[in-house]
């Protein structure tokens, strides 16, 4: 029985991720977004397994995490993105960012015999609108050691940094 990675969610789900509404949030639709740069939104509507936080990469960089009947957005600059959230097992989607789009990646829970798995598929705005009417826009305030915390807004680059003076 696979309880192992069910423990290690169990426990990064209190070991130092911290949500709370953000400051600077980005509405899921409407709003100016930068004619250089995209709007990438994460929606978790469903409270299933709510209390597990599933942090959220995207080209490597932290940009938000999801707990059950959350969401957040980000900015992105234009150009490929791959977007892993992290549950049980990661889930990957790769996207084409386009300047001054907006774009909606929906989390669906599967909590089968003790694993809890995340999948990741991309809705159309108005989807997005409603998942967002049910759900509480959160930021990260609070990551566990080792962890950079996002901005606020968070973005991401087209590609993460590279190590300084490394050979």
């Amino acid at each position: 029985m696979p309880v192992r990675p069910f423990l290690a969610l169990v426990l990064a789900g209190c070991s130092g991720w911290s949500l709370a509404p953000s400051r600077n949030a980005l509405p899921v639709t409407g709003g100016e977004i930068s004619p250089k740069q995209s709007r990438i939104c994460v929606l978790r509507p469903s409270v299933e397994a709510g209390g597990l936080t599933f942090p959220v990469r995207d080209n490597g960089v932290l940009v938000g995490a999801t707990r059950g009947g959350t969401y957040f957005c980000y900015l992105g600059e234009p150009g490929e993105h791959r977007i892993v959230t992290e549950a049980d097992s990661s889930e990957a989607q790769t996207l084409i960012v386009e300047a001054g789009r907006s774009y909606y990646l929906q989390q669906e829970i599967d909590a089968v015999m003790g694993a809890v798995k995340c999948h990741t598929h991309w809705v159309e705005a108005d989807q997005a609108q409603q998942a967002a009417a049910q759900s509480n826009e959160q930021g990260l305030v609070g990551v566990p050691d080792g962890e950079k915390l996002p901005g606020d807004p968070a973005f991401a680059p087209l590609r993460p940094a590279t190590a300084v003076g490394s050979n």
